[in-house]
């Protein structure tokens, strides 16, 4: 009940924006998020948008799509975790 995430893709970066709250909003921390590995070579090139967390206990999935400027495509990636998203990795 006190944790929340608040996911964003900002304009001036690639995102994603993921900040997080333990204490029901009354603090938040922004998440330090590294692309995953094949993403990070031209950093401009990737757009990560992330999208609402879904849980199942303290196991929860974050989808990530990523657009590709060069060609217009867009991939669905996932961020996982294991420990109610405190640390979170590419699935």
């Amino acid at each position: 009940a006190e944790t929340g995430f608040g996911c964003y893709r900002y304009y001036e970066d690639a995102g994603p924006v993921v900040y997080r709250t333990l204490d029901g909003g009354e603090t938040w921390s922004r998440l330090e998020i590294e692309p995953p590995e094949g993403y990070s070579s031209d950093r401009y090139r990737w757009v990560f948008t992330p999208e609402s967390p879904v849980f199942d206990g303290n196991s929860g999935v974050m989808p990530v799509t990523v657009l590709d400027q060069d060609t217009g495509e867009s991939t669905q990636l996932e961020l996982c975790t294991q420990d109610g998203g405190l640390t979170w990795d590419w699935g």
